[in-house]
């Protein structure tokens, strides 16, 4: 079985790994998806930035996607994410 939640400290590194593992990113582009990532773990009081990750029932984080508010404009977002299949 499967769950959708937030993101927690323990899930960075396989963030980072879906996310790289996409080859749609360029390594600049991870470097600031993760930057987004520590801005959702360390600041939770933000509401710019809404990461989640889907586990399996052993905790494995199978998916990724964040979504946010795209900047200088009204009622716009940009999603990003990635898989492990």
């Amino acid at each position: 079985m499967t769950r959708i939640r937030r993101i927690e400290p323990g899930d960075r590194e396989a963030i980072r790994e879906l996310i790289a593992g996409t080859n749609a990113f360029k390594p600049f582009e991870v470097n600031v998806a993760m930057e987004l990532v520590d801005v959702a773990l360390t600041q939770k009081e933000q509401d710019d930035y809404h990461p989640y990750v889907l586990v399996e029932d052993d905790g494995t984080v199978v998916a990724y996607a964040c979504f946010g508010k795209n900047a200088m404009t009204t009622g716009t977002f940009d999603l990003a994410g990635g898989t492990s299949w």
